[in-house]
C-alpha cells in the first residue's frame, strides 16, 4: 500500500487553494460578464431594430399624409358630384311623363269629341288645388284644365268624354265645370270644360333607383 505524504507546508497548500478559488471565481465572473455583454448586445440590437421600424413607420405616415393631402381636391369634387346627383335625383323624382300621358289620352279619347285646350298645373299648386265647391279629390301630382266640344249632345257626348278621361291610367277625378250648346261653323256642338287630376302613376320613375352611371359621372 502506497501512502501519499504532503511535504508542502500548510501555508503553501492554503495559498494554492485560495489561488484556485480566485481563478475559478474569476472565470465564473468572466463568463457571467460575457453573458451580460451578449444580452446587452441583443437588447441594443432590438432597440436599434425598433428605432428603424419607428423611423420607417413615421416615413410611411408622412407619405400617406402627403398622399391624402394630394387627394383632398378629388374628395371635394366627389362630395360636390354626390350633392349634384342627389339634387338631380330629387328633382327628377317628380318628372311627369307627358308624352306617355298624352299618348294614352289620344288612344282612349272618343272620336266624336275634340279637345281645344289642355293646360297643366304642376307642383305644389296642383297638390293643393280644389275644384269648385272646395271638394278635395285626393292626392294629385298635376292638374289638367281642358276645354273641348262634342258633336253629340250632353248625353252621350260629354258623358263619354269624361268617362274616357278616367280610362287614362294616370288620370283621376275628371270634373266637368261647364257644358253648353255651341256652334262650330254650321254645326251644332256641345262645348264643355273642366279639370282632371294626374296621380303619381304619371311620374316617369326613371331615377327611382338612383341615377344611371352615365348620368352620375
Amino acid at each position: 500500500m502506497n501512502a501519499r505524504v504532503n511535504l508542502l507546508p500548510p501555508e503553501i497548500a492554503q495559498r494554492q487553494r485560495e489561488r484556485r478559488t480566485v481563478i475559478v471565481t474569476g472565470a465564473l465572473v468572466l463568463v457571467w460578464l460575457a453573458l451580460l455583454g451578449a444580452l446587452y448586445g441583443f437588447k441594443l440590437s432590438d432597440v436599434e431594430a425598433a428605432r428603424v421600424d419607428r423611423a420607417q413607420a413615421q416615413a410611411e405616415v408622412a407619405r400617406l399624409q402627403q398622399e391624402l393631402a394630394s387627394l383632398q381636391p378629388f374628395a371635394e369634387l366627389d362630395r360636390r358630384l354626390s350633392a349634384r346627383n342627389t339634387l338631380l335625383a330629387s328633382v327628377m323624382a317628380e318628372e311627369i311623363s307627358w308624352a306617355k300621358t298624352l299618348n294614352d289620352l289620344s288612344l282612349t279619347f272618343p272620336a266624336d269629341s275634340s279637345l281645344l285646350t289642355l293646360a297643366a298645373t304642376t307642383g305644389q299648386d296642383a297638390a293643393t288645388a280644389e275644384v269648385e265647391g272646395g271638394i278635395d279629390l285626393g292626392e294629385s301630382v298635376a292638374e289638367l284644365s281642358f276645354s273641348g266640344y262634342t258633336v253629340e249632345r250632353y248625353l252621350p257626348g260629354v258623358q263619354r268624354a269624361l268617362i274616357k278621361f278616367n280610362d287614362v291610367p294616370a288620370f283621376a277625378n275628371a270634373y266637368l265645370a261647364q257644358a253648353a250648346n255651341a256652334e262650330r261653323g254650321d254645326t251644332g256642338v256641345t262645348a264643355y270644360n273642366g279639370t282632371v287630376q294626374l296621380d303619381p302613376d304619371a311620374y316617369t320613375g326613371r331615377y327611382a333607383n338612383g341615377l344611371p352611371a352615365e348620368v352620375g359621372r
